[in-house]
């Protein structure tokens, strides 16, 4: 038969999409093994609030190995979130996420292609 679409070859893609004004939080965690601290700092708050070390290992949270810190930046990008999920635009604005991932479905598949 002519004219018939052939589904056996089908791509699919699955995407994840999450609105600006859906973002909540800001989360960090220590990557300090001995300390693993999270603080969660909420997007309607400024970073002025926040610890600026964590509380068992000392370290200053948005420093990097270098020693230069990414503080203020990160204070740009949450007043810059708080602003623009606030606008009322001609378009909606989304931030694209990753999908979790299964891992042994990965490797399952992995093993099938073989």
């Amino acid at each position: 038969m002519t004219g018939l679409l052939d589904f056996t070859k089908m791509t699919v893609q699955t995407q994840q999409f999450i609105e600006l004004s859906d973002v909540l939080a800001l989360r960090c965690e220590c990557k300090n093994p001995t300390c693993r601290t999270v603080m969660l700092v909420p997007i309607p708050n400024s970073l002025d609030t926040a610890l600026s070390k964590y509380p068992k290992c000392k370290q200053a949270w948005a420093r990097l190995e270098t020693g230069d810190s990414y503080e203020l930046d990160i204070q740009r990008f949450v007043d810059s979130l708080k602003l623009i999920s606030q606008f009322k635009m001609g378009c909606s604005l989304r931030l694209e996420v990753a999908l979790p991932t299964v891992r042994g479905a990965e490797e399952k598949a992995g093993q099938s292609e073989k």
